[in-house]
């Protein structure tokens, strides 16, 4: 119980501080009921330093069998922003 009251808490504590000055990577489950393409989409919205959205096979919880891939791909987007940072002038 400890887990949930801090999950309530934090959600109760939470204030909206404005779009992201960084780039989003957003990952979703092609077959999740809760996240359709288009309410993903809105990630787009809140990120100041572009967006990518990467549909994965998979419910809500395709994540629990896709570490490798997404780790491969966090690691993608970090050496590409990575990158784009050291050739800004």
């Amino acid at each position: 119980m400890p887990t949930l009251k801090a999950d309530f808490d934090l959600v109760a504590s939470y204030s909206y501080g404005g779009r992201a000055a960084l780039p989003l990577l957003v990952l979703h489950g092609a077959d999740d009921p809760h996240a359709d393409a288009a309410r993903v989409a809105g990630w787009a919205d809140e990120a100041q330093g572009g967006c990518t959205l990467k549909r994965l096979p998979g419910d809500h919880f395709f994540f629990e069998w896709q570490e490798a891939r997404i780790i491969r791909l966090l690691a993608d987007q970090l050496l590409t922003a990575n990158c784009d940072e050291r050739a800004a002038p």
